[in-house]
């Protein structure tokens, strides 16, 4: 552990400690500000009415129907072969850049994970250099990133990789097979 990661650990480590102390007094001044301030009245009303629609967006969606008629629009179709070659399927190639847009991140953040090793190298490359990523592998990624900006965001946190996140996009990216889930290889060349 750097540091500087120590001295961000030990900082939190005594804000909780000083919040559970003086839990009482601080739910006290809050009450009386909300009582006397109708600026942070308003603020708060605001806060508390976009958590609820997040809340109720999040129970109606389904993320993949969702996110199927934004990705199957885009993207570059692409014949992938399972292992043994005996079988294929059409799928659509994202670049990093269409990757980030689709996310909603900067492409910097996807170079970083990559770099860092907290997001799996893409499995395809093209000629010049290019990342590819399938739309299966969008469909995770996307999916993960979106619940853990919510599930940080509730909790007043900015987004950034932490472990549980890394951890939940390598385990379902590694259940693939070259960035396709082997039920998805259903066609057969003609020979």
């Amino acid at each position: 552990m750097t540091e500087e990661n120590l001295e961000k650990s030990e900082r939190d480590q005594y804000m909780r400690n000083y919040y559970t102390e003086n839990r009482e007094r601080i739910l006290a001044r809050r009450r009386i500000r909300y009582a006397n301030d109708p600026e942070y009245k308003r603020k708060l009303t605001e806060q508390r009415r976009r958590t609820r629609q997040r809340k109720r967006l999040l129970e109606k969606r389904d993320v993949r129907k969702e996110l199927g008629d934004t990705i199957r629009d885009k993207g570059k179709p692409m014949k992938i072969y399972n292992n043994q070659r005996t079988h294929y399927a059409i799928v659509r190639m994202f670049t990093v850049g269409r990757v980030a847009d689709l996310i909603g991140i900067k492409r910097t953040h996807i170079y970083n994970w990559i770099h860092a090793n907290r997001l799996p190298e893409a499995n395809y490359v093209m000629k010049n250099g290019w990342r590819l990523f399938t739309e299966y592998e969008v469909h995770i990624i996307k999916d993960c990133v979106r619940r853990a900006k919510i599930r940080m965001k509730m909790r007043g946190y900015d987004f950034r990789m932490d472990k549980k996140l890394e951890e939940e996009i390598k385990t379902k990216l590694n259940a693939l097979a070259g960035g396709v889930p082997a039920d998805a290889f259903t066609q057969q060349d003609e020979d």
